[in-house]
């Protein structure tokens, strides 16, 4: 395992800054999605995730346009039939349906 590398503070910079590993950021994110569908405000969700997270409000947002941003990904997919078939077509693929039309 690296050592971790201490936190930098720039000049003019308040709050010592050390960027998350993916895995860190992909639970925080994981954590955002799960309020936001819970329908938990912003304001609540900044200040979860100052306390859980040590982060500011700016990246919190930043997750959540993340997420919003991937939801309406998936909702366009899924409004294309990306992906989708329907039951019929489901079970006459797996050969529960018999094509018996005279030729």
């Amino acid at each position: 395992m690296k050592p971790i590398k201490p936190p930098t503070i720039r000049p003019g910079q308040r709050v010592p800054y050390r960027r998350g590993t993916q895995r860190e950021i992909d639970e925080r994110r994981g954590h955002l999605a799960r309020m936001l569908a819970r329908g938990v405000r912003k304001m609540d969700i900044h200040a979860v995730g100052r306390v859980m997270f040590h982060r500011e409000w700016r990246t919190l947002d930043r997750d959540i346009s993340f997420i919003v941003g991937q939801a309406s990904q998936w909702r366009e997919r899924a409004r294309s039939g990306y992906g989708r078939m329907s039951l019929y077509d489901a079970f006459k693929k797996i050969g529960l349906i018999k094509d018996d039309a005279p030729k």
